[in-house]
């Protein structure tokens, strides 16, 4: 563990702060209360309210119902967006058989991870796009990590050469396993030296769904690229905390915050309290990758470092990557287009009300002369087929009984719902169509002239999905050459995919 002075922890921590504000305010919020109760949202936080529940109404004395029409756009953006069936294609530098060759088994030990339902590659784009779409900015994390266990931190004690010998034994072990010849021999004769730790059971790169709302950039940047550092806030309780093995002895005087009145044991009190675990990656010149890794537990009394180390991940650039679809240099965090619809839905909405109101107050009437009897009136109220309605003296049924009929509905109104609509949709880059399924064009050209401006919108943004995606998918092969062996090239060979080069 780097040391790290008391001044720079507490400087550290004013720098998280100060990020989260600036963020929050930005941004958006979206913090989870207690349970049964509704989560605090601010900004893009409320988008997803909008998404769940639609825009209400908060005029008093109106009857609120909910209009939503943030679940339909978003849900017919989406699949234009992101690829069904995400596929990795390595390019060869030169136009050699060696290359292409080298190139071609990239491609498949990168598509064997996307393919994988463990791997679970396009649920994580699937969240990130939609963060993209429905929040502004969707963010991933990307590393290298055991199946029970943290990311991969070699030791004093465990160089990188020992620990990629490690990896090598580890593929051997696989093929034989398959079948298969082993690449290597054993370094050990004991089988218990290759798997002395028993909680890790096997080891991959991983792409992690991070939720924008625990992630926080250098305020003074403008841009992921170009922050001085980056950091995410872990929620966990405090006996996690103990429990990880990575943080070693500095976790052991670590205690949260004071319960009042605590309802349960003072043994399971640690099981229950969570603090704030931040890790912070901030550029350093002295960090083999450029970069350090700072881990420190805060709470509102205190704050704890964990770790202090440098990343050994060679990236060249962060451990993170974000979407962000409506990116401008002169804004740090975005803004959706759901956002900028947002008052006019809360319009619509109110609109909306005011046709309830109507529907409910202007119903037909019934007018009754005053000499119809109790009986009658009890008749005419009933919703009974067949009601009988006596009418007493020599009145015409006409004359006793009339009904009123009123314009339920005010035209203008409607309209102007309508109207409303077409805005929104010309927003996010819909048409009616598109959104309805209907269309009042009457020819086929007047539709493709609707539909033009739209197709743009979409070409657009999913050109931006896929810049996403590629940079994602770089960095995780530079995981995977930098800690997996390459002895899985054969691997992959010796398991019956044709040689690019013979057919």
């Amino acid at each position: 563990m780097l040391p790290i002075s008391a001044e720079e922890l507490r400087r550290w921590r004013a720098e998280v702060e100060l990020a989260v504000e600036f963020r929050d305010q930005e941004f958006g919020t979206y913090q989870l209360q207690r349970p049964g109760t509704a989560p605090k949202t601010s900004g893009a936080g409320q988008n997803l309210a909008y998404f769940e529940q639609g825009a209400r109404a908060d005029t008093e004395g109106l009857p609120s119902a909910p209009l939503n029409l943030v679940f339909p756009i978003v849900r017919t953006v989406l699949p234009t967006l992101f690829y069904q069936n995400p596929r990795a294609n390595a390019l060869p530098e030169s136009r050699q058989d060696e290359a292409a060759e080298d190139a071609f088994y990239v491609s498949e030990l990168l598509n064997r991870d996307l393919r994988s339902p463990d791997f679970r590659f396009k649920e994580t784009g699937q969240l990130s796009v939609f963060d993209g779409t429905v929040l502004g900015a969707g963010v991933v994390k990307l590393g290298y990590a055991t199946e029970f266990g943290p990311d991969i931190l070699p030791t004093k004690q465990e160089t990188r050469a020992t620990f990629r010998d490690r990896l090598k034994q580890q593929v051997s072990n696989a093929m034989t396993a398959v079948g298969l010849p082993p690449l290597v021999k054993p370094t050990e004769p004991e089988p218990e030296q290759v798997q002395a730790d028993l909680t890790i059971r096997a080891e991959s790169p991983y792409v992690h769904w991070l939720s924008p709302f625990d992630f926080v950039i250098d305020p003074r940047a403008r841009d992921l690229t170009d922050a001085r550092w980056v950091g995410q806030c872990i929620r966990r309780t405090v006996a996690e905390v103990k429990r990880d093995r990575r943080y070693g002895k500095a976790k052991a005087e670590l205690v949260g915050d004071p319960i009042e009145e605590p309802r349960i044991p003072d043994s399971f009190v640690e099981e229950f309290q969570t603090v704030e675990v931040w890790e912070v990656h901030y550029k350093n010149l002295d960090s083999p990758t450029g970069i350090t890794v700072l881990t420190f537990a805060k709470t509102q009394a205190s704050t704890k470092p964990l770790m202090h180390d440098h990343n050994v991940y060679d990236l060249g650039g962060w451990q993170y990557e974000w979407l962000v679809p409506n990116k401008h240099g002169h804004r740090l965090w975005p803004i959706s287009a759901l956002s900028v619809c947002r008052p006019l839905l809360d319009r619509i909405s109110s609109a909306f009300d005011t046709v309830l109101e109507q529907l409910d107050k202007f119903l037909a009437k019934v007018a009754i002369n005053e000499r119809v009897d109790a009986t009658a009136q009890t008749a005419l109220q009933s919703s009974a087929i067949g009601a009988v309605v006596k009418v007493t003296g020599q009145e015409d049924v006409r004359s006793a009984i009339a009904v009123i009929s009123m314009d339920q509905l005010n035209a203008e109104i409607v309209r102007f719902l309508d109207y409303c609509v077409d805005f929104v949709i010309l927003i996010v880059g819909l048409t009616r169509a598109q959104l309805t399924g209907l269309t009042t064009a009457q020819t086929a050209t007047e539709a493709q002239i609707g539909q033009g401006g739209s197709q743009t919108r979409r070409t657009d943004e999913s050109n931006t999905v896929g810049d996403f995606l590629n940079r994602v998918v770089t960095k995780l092969w530079r995981v995977k050459a930098q800690f997996q062996s390459f002895e899985e090239v054969d691997l992959v060979q010796q398991s019956g995919i044709p040689n690019p080069t013979t057919g």
